[in-house]
């Protein structure tokens, strides 16, 4: 069984699996190329289409746009005096070549191409055209047995790396915050995995190249700050990760009146109160922020999608529920509750419509499963609107259904 983690790391571990040597046996390639393809449809089934796949998709048109000088700006550091000692000898290097392909395998988690066979060969023709590059950078001792253990002790590193007060950022910091971390998460866990016993061999690896951890992340800064300016193609891929890693919520079915509460848990980590609740229909589920938190209310018969969303930045005043939802489930409410019928006799009439008034006059409020019913028009309050609404009803010039 895959474990959780792998969703975030193939973001992390696309140059490994992606773009290994050409002499790899073609069963192992094409395997591992098979992996990526679906764990890349998994992640994206957590992406909306709304915001999260229109942003990402915005950001790739953009990589056609960047300029000489760009590219320059985003590789260029990247030719290290090691990296050039690496090449010499050879005639393989080509300035202009070498900022085209990094930035584009720099940009290759940006890639959502929702036809899996054209995911499969816009990998495999890059993988063919960065191979000779990767030989002469990692070397070609290199085995896919040797990738998949570390990726596995990658795997194992996360949730250490993360701790508990991790969790608690991914759920409520501010969204640059949130990039942020998220990046240097995936590399102290791939640092961390490369120390373990059997992965000696990748210690060294990018220290040989003259490259560190905040070299590859200024990088990757420079190249978003061209197709990501507004930072919404890295705010949905960071969302996805983290979606990706939330349990899952189950289908609620509720009574009129009652008010659940649910447990978020976010890599294994309960950030219940860290996070902030949206309802989608409030006629059927209402939510109201209180001092305590969020009360979650069962108040008319139907369906509603809950949302639990990022809840930042610590006032709720920067989140967008629709946007920055990390787990969403339907909460369906059964009853048999008859709007109108506010005085429990089983049929709507005059007599109901004068309780109502004497309600909201208040010589007799209602309560209960009377004040359920007196929400005519099921828009979770009670006022002289449902009033109207009853009258309406009883004159038949609108009934009620």
């Amino acid at each position: 069984m895959k474990k959780r983690f792998s969703k975030i790391l193939i973001l992390a571990f696309f140059v490994f699996f992606a773009f290994a040597p050409v002499d790899y046996a073609a069963a192992d390639t094409a395997s591992a190329i098979d992996e990526i393809v679906g764990e890349m449809e998994d992640l994206y089934s957590y992406a909306d289409t709304d915001f999260n796949i229109p942003a990402i998709e915005a950001a790739q048109a953009e990589l056609g746009t960047l300029t000489d000088g760009q590219l320059d700006a985003i590789a260029g550091p990247l030719v290290t005096t090691e990296v050039t000692e690496k090449y010499a000898g050879t005639d393989l290097y080509d300035k202009d070549e070498w900022n085209r392909l990094i930035t584009k395998l720099m940009a290759f988690t940006y890639l959502n191409d929702t036809d899996s066979n054209q995911l499969k060969a816009d990998i495999e023709n890059f993988r063919v055209e960065f191979s000779p590059h990767f030989k002469i950078l990692f070397g070609e001792e290199i085995t896919m047995d040797d990738l998949a253990r570390l990726l596995q002790a990658t795997r194992d590193q996360i949730s250490s790396v993360i701790g508990v007060s991790g969790a608690g950022i991914l759920a409520n910091d501010d969204n640059q915050d949130m990039i942020d971390k998220m990046t240097r998460y995936l590399f102290d866990a791939l640092d961390a995995g490369a120390s373990q016993p059997g992965n000696e061999m990748f210690q060294n690896k990018f220290v040989e190249l003259g490259w560190n951890k905040e070299l590859l992340v200024q990088q990757s800064k420079i190249l978003a700050a061209y197709i990501d300016l507004d930072g919404d193609a890295r705010r949905s891929l960071a969302l996805i990760a983290i979606r990706s890693e939330t349990d899952p919520i189950d289908d609620d079915f509720l009574s009129i009146g009652d008010k659940p509460t649910y447990t978020v848990t976010i890599m294994g980590k309960d950030a219940s109160s860290l996070v902030g609740w949206h309802s989608l229909n409030s006629s059927v589920v209402k939510v109201e922020e209180t001092d305590q938190g969020f009360e979650i209310e069962a108040v008319g018969i139907g369906t509603a999608e809950l949302l639990a969303y990022r809840y930042y930045p610590g006032d709720g005043s920067g989140s967008e529920p629709e946007i920055d939802w990390l787990v969403r489930f339907d909460v369906t409410v059964e009853g048999d509750i008859l709007y109108g019928d506010v005085n429990d006799d089983d049929i709507i009439t005059s007599s109901d419509h004068q309780r109502l008034f004497e309600h909201l006059n208040g010589t007799n409020p209602l309560t209960g499963d009377a004040l359920i019913a007196s929400d005519v028009n099921k828009d979770g309050i009670t006022t002289s609107s449902d009033h109207q609404r009853l009258f309406e009803h009883l004159n038949g010039t609108n009934p009620l259904s």
